[in-house]
């Protein structure tokens, strides 16, 4: 069923635009330790982590929304299905 993924997208959807907002947090929070380097070098750790898993969030969105239109584009239609060869 092509529509069966459409909740899961839209959740994904939300949970990147939550994810950014927290990269942004992090980010700033990452600028404001710049009196400690220890400090500071942990928060950009954990900065190049969380983006890392923003790029895992986004890929696996565009293979979910990839696969619902192939599946979409197989399914045949009603005109189609009545045709002779």
């Amino acid at each position: 069923m092509p529509g069966t993924n459409k909740p899961l997208i839209d959740e994904l959807g939300g949970a990147i635009a939550v994810h950014k907002l927290r990269i942004q947090q992090q980010r700033i929070h990452a600028t404001e330790l710049s009196a400690d380097p220890k400090q500071q070098k942990h928060a950009e750790a954990r900065l190049a982590a969380m983006t890392a898993g923003l790029v895992k969030l986004q890929e696996f969105r565009k293979r979910l929304v990839l696969k619902k239109r192939a599946m979409l584009r197989a399914r045949p239609s009603s005109r189609n299905s009545m045709r002779r060869p």
